[in-house]
């Protein structure tokens, strides 16, 4: 997915995920993607699939026909799992098409793999919810557990957005 753009919309990819969590009234973790997926199909033929992308991708979102799909990589762990079904949801909802062959790897630093990273991150670990649970636990491990995400994860979220230091 080659992007044309110069700088990657990363304030406008968290505020879709915000958006997106909002309206499928999603508003306590763990954030569970059958809900936002159960919500994004009351308007758009999407699926989402368990495939063996093989060792180097993780996930793809394609469009054929008006119909839509996510495959994530099945021998992944769970976590990477999710982030990648978050991450190709943040394609789709951020307009981000590809063609039905097409094949992405992991590393890829375009704008719409920023975009669609910093979407998944807010979409799994919505900051104003990660912040207040800061304040209350203090426990970025238990915080992760709580999220159902990796540790890594969200220790990594926390220091990007100075919540801790």
């Amino acid at each position: 997915m080659p992007s044309e753009q110069a700088e990657p919309r990363i304030g406008f990819a968290r505020k879709q995920a915000r958006v997106l969590l909002k309206r499928a009234n999603i508003t306590k973790p763990p954030i569970l993607l059958r809900d936002v997926v159960a919500y994004l199909q009351k308007d758009n033929d999407i699926q989402i699939r368990a495939w063996n992308l093989g060792k180097k991708v993780s996930g793809i979102q394609a469009i054929e026909d008006g119909a839509s799909f996510i495959a994530y990589n099945v021998s992944q762990h769970q976590h990477r799992q999710r982030f990648s079904v978050a991450h190709e949801i943040g394609h789709f909802v951020l307009g981000h098409t590809a063609p039905k062959n097409y094949d992405y790897e992991l590393g890829n630093n375009d704008s719409y793999e920023t975009e669609a990273f910093s979407f998944a991150a807010e979409l799994s670990m919505p900051l104003e919810m990660v912040k207040k649970d800061y304040t209350e636990s203090h426990d970025p491990n238990s915080m992760a557990w709580k999220y159902f995400v990796s540790q890594e994860a969200m220790w990594k979220h926390l220091l990007e957005h100075h919540i801790i230091k």
